[in-house]
């Protein structure tokens, strides 16, 4: 017997079996050949009466087996169900006890609901006169003013302009008899002018209705100012942003501002989370409080004014400037960006002409897609002439020489004749365009 071979049976087997056999193996062993010699346990082996006895030793280790297996399958099972008595038993004490716990539960929301039925139609009586009200006022709103969200920019303004308008003409209380104009159609003035009687004074109204008052915006309202200071039609102006506080280069505008190179210019912001009755009685207060403090300062001088004038002109023209500078700055750029895209072009231009001539030359060109060639006459025309200029020369042949109107009859078939000139379809096409003059050099 030779022990370094494996036996055929192990080689046979898969790996799950091979493990079976390596540990009923090692029991054997260790039951019949612990403390045993290689001899000895080679001899053992050798024995048919040991043999016999090693089977018999096998069958007593499976019965052995199959038996613990029974007991411990017993076992568990009577676990298995010990532990199912407890889990029910916890679970029928839980839902007793949840039970138990909803129904306090529910009495008590019954409580609740019986409290809140009893003082609950106080309430909604209560809540339904609000609601009446606001409905009325919202009607109100829609009367005076027309729909609040709007499609585009004009017609935020327009409803802005309406709502300013409307102000005035349901009467002022410190002025009932103040007077709004509207001047928006007119070019180079203010939305409106506000006339106010009783302090003899001219307010040019210029509303925007917008998220945020833009620099266009600014450069306009003292646009509208200046002309209109300077053919004297108004003696103020006032910017009103009627949807921000904040108006660019004046920051918060909650309470009004004057314009620091003019103070006859003034920015007022309302918020966004004013109501309509809010931002309605705040304007009415500011422009209160603007009148009443023109009249305060009502003795500045004739030239205090001119002085004004020259410093809101000169900061007109300072803008204008800026703006010029921007713009030439930014035709450069352009300039340049131009320049470099022509240059590129004509890189791109000169790379794809020498890709065209390598392949008529190569003759490569007939293996190029043809709806590529549609694009291509500029290019290959003046290849094609020099191809057919050269075999005229090398054939020495003439073209139908010209009669007395100076037309060569029929000269493109008679050439193609004459050359015994082969031509591709797309060649074809670019060859009858050609004129006879082309082929004379």
């Amino acid at each position: 017997m030779d022990l370094k071979e494996l036996p055929p049976l192990y080689k046979q087997v898969n790996d799950e079996q091979k493990h079976i056999i390596i540990h009923l193996g090692c029991g054997v062993y260790k039951r019949i050949c612990d403390n045993k010699s290689t001899e000895e346990i080679i001899k053992l082996l050798s024995s048919n009466e040991h043999v016999q006895e090693l089977y018999g030793d096998i069958h007593m280790l499976k019965k052995d087996n199959k038996s613990l297996k029974n007991e411990k399958h017993i076992e568990l099972q009577e676990e298995r169900k010990r532990l199912q008595k407890i889990h029910d038993t916890e679970m029928n004490e839980r839902i007793e006890k949840e039970r138990c716990s909803n129904q306090r539960e529910i009495e008590l929301l019954k409580k609740e609901i019986d409290l809140i039925k009893s003082s609950g139609e106080d309430k909604l009586e209560s809540l339904k006169n609000i609601c009446e009200k606001q409905e009325e006022q919202i009607k109100e709103n829609k009367i005076l003013f027309g729909k609040q969200n709007h499609s585009n920019t004009k017609e935020k303004g327009d409803y802005a302009e309406k709502w300013m308008k409307t102000i005035v003409d349901k009467g002022l209380s410190f002025d009932e008899e103040a007077e709004y104009f509207d001047t928006s159609d007119k070019k180079g003035s203010g939305d409106g002018i506000l006339h106010l009687k009783k302090y003899k004074l001219r307010i040019m109204v210029e509303m925007k209705n917008k998220t945020a008052v833009d620099e266009h915006d600014i450069q306009q309202f003292n646009e509208h100012s200046c002309n209109d200071f300077l053919s004297d039609k108004v003696d103020l102006s006032l910017l009103i942003s009627f949807n921000n506080s904040h108006i660019r280069g004046q920051r918060c505008c909650s309470a009004y501002k004057h314009n620091k190179n003019d103070k006859r210019m003034i920015y007022y912001g309302l918020s966004e989370n004013y109501t309509m009755e809010e931002k309605t009685s705040k304007l009415i207060d500011t422009i209160h409080e603007i009148c009443e403090k023109h009249i305060q300062s009502g003795n500045e001088t004739t030239n205090e004014k001119q002085i004004d004038m020259i410093q809101l002109l000169e900061s007109t023209i300072k803008n204008y400037m800026k703006d010029i500078n921007y713009h030439k700055q930014h035709e450069k750029e352009i300039l340049k960006v131009h320049e470099n895209i022509r240059k590129k072009l004509e890189e791109t231009t000169k790379d794809s002409n020498s890709l065209w001539k390598y392949l008529w030359e190569s003759g490569n060109i007939k293996l190029i897609d043809k709806r590529l060639l549609n694009n291509s006459e500029g290019i290959i025309k003046p290849m094609l002439i020099n191809r057919i200029k050269k075999e005229m020369k090398e054939k020495m042949v003439s073209l139908v020489p010209a009669n007395k109107s100076g037309n060569r009859s029929n000269w493109r078939n008679r050439l193609i004749e004459d050359l015994k000139l082969v031509l591709e379809e797309y060649e074809k096409k670019i060859y009858q365009k050609l004129k006879w003059i082309e082929l004379i050099d």
